[in-house]
């Protein structure tokens, strides 16, 4: 381990601790394991699928599908009745030009150098926090996602502009699941998970289980934008929830990201609009 995964191991077993005593071994029985997992103390459990490898925090038993309907949920439905005021606040938002930041995982992750600067995002909630600017700008959007009864730890705004390609990998963990919500799609966007490839649409929800490997292309040539939200696997008690948010955010880590990038593209244009046809010559009519 280096320094800093020591340290990072070191945070998560002391809120393991602090948990036993708060709540009682029996109400930590099925995430104690995968806790000390995600702190390099004990291997993973066998996730069972060649193409799910989660890297973070992996817990056994949780039901399990790369794609989920889409009446599984009851988050689904209520993103999906405010798909045009998220939409009509994200193109006032683009107008002003400001708030969205390069998606930046750090060094071992996706970052605006290995994708290009094609991944940006406008965090609504992170960390389980939501972001003070983002409520004073859209403040619509800000008032759906807290009706969410499962809204999890982040949901923003995710732009990939044309010719991006985010190649395979799985998500952290499976105490979420992936709601993504289509808001401007043009044609040539998919994502694979697992085996299956499928498109976004227009005021609906792709509901999927990141933990299974994926890959995202923009193959068009007009920016595609989605609300991506985390929301917790409906299986997970409150107490699980609560937990898991202490193990998988560290204190200061969403302020330090959002801190370091909302400045990179502000005043910049950096999204592409669908080209609209010239209407035709009237002398040609």
């Amino acid at each position: 381990m280096t320094d800093d995964e020591r340290r990072e191991s070191a945070r998560i077993l002391q809120v393991l601790e602090e948990a036993h005593q708060q709540y009682g071994a029996s109400e930590l029985r099925r995430i104690a394991g995968p806790i000390r997992a995600a702190a390099g103390i004990e291997p993973m459990a066998d996730t069972g699928d060649e193409l799910r490898y989660p890297d973070g925090l992996f817990i056994p038993g949780l039901k399990s599908s790369a794609w989920h309907r889409r009446d599984w949920m009851p988050d689904t439905a209520l993103l999906e009745a405010a798909a045009s005021v998220m939409r009509a606040e994200l193109e006032a938002l683009l107008q002003q030009r400001c708030g969205f930041q390069p998606f930046d995982e750090g060094e071992y992750g996706f970052n605006p150098d290995n994708t290009q600067g094609q991944w940006n995002v406008f965090y609504m909630v992170l960390g389980g926090k939501e972001v003070p600017q983002a409520v004073a700008a859209c403040p619509q959007t800000a008032a759906v996602l807290r009706t969410l009864p499962n809204l999890a730890l982040s949901a923003m705004f995710s732009a990939l502009t044309p010719g991006t390609h985010l190649w395979a990998h799985c998500g952290p963990t499976n105490a979420f699941i992936s709601q993504s919500l289509g808001l401007i799609i043009p044609p040539g966007c998919s994502i694979r998970l697992g085996t299956e490839e499928r498109t976004w649409q227009e005021g609906v929800c792709l509901v999927f289980d990141d933990t299974y490997e994926h890959e995202v292309w923009n193959r068009g040539t007009s920016t595609r934008f989605i609300m991506l939200c985390d929301t917790w696997h409906p299986e997970l008690t409150p107490v699980e929830r609560a937990v898991l948010t202490r193990v998988l955010w560290a204190p200061g880590e969403a302020e330090a990201r959002l801190q370091h990038g909302q400045q990179l593209l502000q005043g910049q244009e950096w999204w592409k609009t669908p080209v609209t046809p010239a209407p035709p010559n009237a002398a040609n009519t």
